[in-house]
């Protein structure tokens, strides 16, 4: 764990928002395992901090459905278990939460998981700190999906990081650094959501750190990359890549997107597949039915069609590709009833631009 200090970081001052002998007063915003987390967090650290309220992201509008998924549920019954107020406003740049900061008096408000940007008519009310918890090695990967581009690009470490919030996006200064090690095969879903868990004692150490006044702001002065909100066209399957690149392809989007390829013009879509290693009766009856190379098997060729999967070929005759029985989407009902899928037929993909976007 990195808390910025005088140590590493000359002349900064601290984060002085209350004395030692004073308790934080906080505001969660979040939802999901994250949100829990927070919650969770403000709690481990219950010397130096206590909850004044919380605003789940199923409150706002658009989100209203999000009170019937199980983590929203667990989460509201976990904050109505404990008392703690739950806020009801449509949203955090409106003018109703503003004047529940103006009843709390909070001293933070801490966001985790939150799809809302929030202006600085919110960020500069009253005498509140705002911050941001996030889940890459920032500046690295700011924007909605680092999980995802931690996968998608095969690094081997990533960061839970908690940084002051400003008008940029996941701009602030940082607070506080976990670094955190990626699993062989770890899939971008299942790294978020252990990243949340872990996000539980990395709060309360942050709470603490900041009553003590060992929290120092560092200014993000790496070079900086972006990830947007996940776009579809990330999904095309790269069959003329490596294998170790499309399984980060399908290992950063399982959950998240369907993976694409077309065949004779008509798009595909997978809900996830994965990289195996081949067999050789495989190969060689591929060869044999392959009409244009008896040696190897062009990537992107059908191996064998079976019952809930495909078994397609990767530019490395020692890996294939599985993938789960496809979901159909061509242009026309037509197309779907006459489209069927067997052994030597060629997939071909669109290329996909990249994941990040400039800072």
């Amino acid at each position: 764990m990195e808390i910025f200090s005088a140590e590493n970081e000359i002349q900064m001052p601290s984060l002085q928002i209350v004395s030692p002998t004073e308790k934080l007063r906080v505001v969660v915003l979040g939802s999901g395992a994250l949100g829990m987390s927070l919650l969770r967090g403000v709690g481990d650290a219950s010397e130096h901090a206590h909850l004044v309220g919380f605003l789940p992201v199923c409150k706002i509008p658009r989100y209203f459905l999000l009170e019937n998924h199980p983590k929203e549920k667990e989460l509201l019954q976990f904050a109505r278990d404990r008392g703690l107020g739950i806020l009801d406003c449509p949203g955090v740049n409106s003018i109703g939460f503003r004047q529940e900061l103006d009843r709390l008096r909070p001293h933070i408000v801490l966001v985790g998981g939150w799809p809302e940007i929030l202006k600085e008519s919110v960020l500069n009310s009253g005498h509140t700190t705002f911050i941001n918890c996030h889940g890459s090695d920032l500046p690295k990967y700011r924007g909605a999906c680092p999980h995802l581009a931690s996968i998608f690009f095969g690094d081997s470490e990533t960061a839970i990081t908690f940084h002051l919030i400003d008008a940029g996006i996941d701009t602030g200064d940082i607070l506080l650094q976990e670094k955190v090690l990626i699993k062989e095969k770890e899939t971008a879903l299942a790294l978020s959501d252990r990243m949340a868990g872990l996000s539980e004692h990395v709060v309360a150490n942050l709470l603490r750190a900041i009553v003590s006044g060992r929290a120092i702001p560092r200014k993000q002065l790496d070079q900086s990359s972006y990830v947007p909100s996940a776009d579809p066209q990330w999904g095309w399957i790269q069959w003329h890549s490596s294998p170790d690149s499309i399984d980060r392809t399908m290992r950063a989007l399982e959950g998240y997107l369907p993976l694409f390829t077309t065949l004779n013009g008509t798009v595909i879509g997978f809900e996830n597949g994965r990289l195996v290693t081949s067999q050789r009766d495989f190969c060689e009856k591929a060869a044999s039915e392959s009409r244009s190379d008896k040696s190897r098997v062009p990537p992107g060729t059908v191996i064998s069609d079976d019952r809930d999967k495909l078994t397609v070929a990767t530019r490395d005759p020692g890996f294939h590709v599985e993938l789960k029985k496809p979901v159909i989407l061509p242009s026309t009902q037509n197309a779907q009833m006459s489209l069927r899928i067997k052994p030597g037929d060629q997939f071909i993909s669109r290329k996909c631009a990249s994941i990040l976007k400039a800072a």
